[in-house]
């Protein structure tokens, strides 16, 4: 087990995943369904990227945390006609998603330049810290119309 770009095995990573859904389902009258979903997700995962990277020599390490949650809530109503016709059934439905990611990186360069480069030596060490953030926000609605006429 070696730490470097000539490493054969899988860097070390700690991860951790939950995810809940829940569904309230309702039949307020004949040929009629409601139903209201809730949905929450939350990822996260943390990383020595033991493999380092042949382009970059001065890199002593590197970890990674990265860190991912969804949260989803839909409305939806569907009507099924008793037999066929102009409508033979008609579905909508409402959501909203929200996700966000956040994934960091810690670069440690050793024996390197007062500039702290990743190729040029020197007798300096640095801390090189990177921050890449993702939000996503997603209203929406879906409609569905079915006919079974004949004409």
């Amino acid at each position: 087990d070696i730490t470097g770009p000539a490493r054969t095995v899988a860097n070390p990573q700690d991860y951790r995943g939950e995810n809940v859904l829940a569904k309230l389902v309702a039949r307020p009258a004949d040929r009629h369904q409601v139903r209201l979903t809730a949905e929450r997700f939350d990822w996260r995962a943390q990383t020595d990227i033991r493999s380092l990277n042949a382009s970059t020599p001065t890199t002593t390490a590197l970890t990674g945390d990265d860190d991912t949650q969804r949260t989803r809530v839909s409305l939806d109503h569907e009507y099924r006609a008793d037999r066929p016709g102009a409508l033979s059934a008609f579905r909508w439905q409402l959501y909203h998603q929200e996700t966000d990611t956040d994934s960091r990186s810690d670069e440690t360069r050793g024996r390197t330049s007062a500039t702290c480069s990743g190729v040029f030596f020197g007798a300096s060490r640095c801390v090189i810290p990177r921050q890449f953030l993702f939000e996503q926000r997603q209203y929406g609605m879906t409609a569905q119309a079915e006919s079974l006429a004949q004409w």
